[in-house]
């Protein structure tokens, strides 16, 4: 893979999530309770997540910057618990993996699945970065699932098995006894999610990695986007549904040989730009993007 290819088409889409952020050298963040001992973390693009008790802390993705990754770090000093322990990465993404260093240096094991880690050796998360450093690569890496039975919580990490969904590594993060589950951008709430076409991700493959994760979870269930707002089970089929309906439409039309200006004027996204097209992309971006998917999946 031309790894100089992936990080302009990258950059170009998650670029509108991080300017409201340059501002801040030192972002406040804070810490919202969600049920039992997990917490979700305020003033960052990526929904990150806390779990803190007796034993220690595990945390779910480091954020996009170093400053927002050393404001979780203060912020996390506010909730009684353990030391820090464990820093899960949901995939390699930069929003989700450029504070691993400051939450390496602070004590944390990062877990991750182990596509993660090859990404994260060989792919600059940034345009202009350095490669990751040794020190905030995952140290344990996963091919499909791992348990932890940390404290009183019962926390299970696992990969979908699809060929490929947002990326090739994701992972969710279920804490089974307080029945709330961190998703990474397998699944994003009120807005058209950007999916990685240049490390396999495809429409499909988030349909399929979506129905795996609604077995797994039930009604009450508190479901955690990797971007916007916290959502439950029906949400999350929700958007499942809307990525089927999307994705199948484009397909057929490529199939019969239609154009991209054809399939846009097709308007494949017109039933879901209303609850999902008015956050960040809106239809015609959304239908280019699962073109440049599907053709890159074949």
């Amino acid at each position: 893979m031309n790894r100089q290819a992936v990080i302009p088409t990258l950059l170009a889409v998650l670029c509108a999530f991080v300017a409201p952020l340059s501002a801040f050298s030192q972002p406040a963040l804070e810490v919202i309770p969600v049920a039992g001992n997990i917490y979700r973390f305020s003033g960052s693009m990526t929904n990150c997540v806390l779990l803190k008790n007796a034993e220690g802390a595990v945390v779910v993705d480091s954020s996009e910057t170093p400053e927002l990754a050393q404001g979780m770090l203060a912020a996390m000093e506010n909730i009684k618990g353990g030391p820090l322990e464990y820093l899960v990465n949901t995939h390699w993404h930069y929003d989700h993996a450029n504070g691993n260093l400051e939450f390496a240096q602070a004590g944390a094991t990062i877990i991750a699945q182990s596509a993660v880690r090859s990404k994260l050796e060989t792919t600059p998360t940034q345009d202009g970065k350095p490669l990751t450093p040794e020190r905030a690569l995952p140290e344990i890496c996963v091919k499909q699932d791992l348990t932890l039975f940390f404290g009183d919580e019962t926390v299970y990490i696992y990969h979908p098995e699809t060929d490929g969904a947002h990326t090739m590594g994701d992972s969710v993060v279920y804490f089974k006894t307080s029945n709330v589950i961190a998703m990474g951008d397998l699944l994003f709430t009120g807005m058209y999610p950007y999916i990685d076409p240049q490390d396999n991700g495809w429409p499909q493959g988030m349909v399929a990695a979506l129905n795996e994760v609604a077995n797994m979870i039930d009604d009450k269930t508190v479901v955690i986007p990797g971007h916007g707002p916290v959502t439950d089970k029906k949400g999350l089929l929700a958007f499942a549904d809307m990525l089927q309906d999307v994705g199948q439409k484009i397909d057929a039309m490529m199939k019969a040989g239609r154009t991209l200006d054809e399939i846009k004027q097709a308007k494949p996204t017109a039933d879901w730009d209303e609850p999902y097209g008015k956050v960040w992309m809106n239809g015609d971006t959304f239908t280019e993007l699962i073109w440049n998917c599907l053709r890159k999946h074949e």
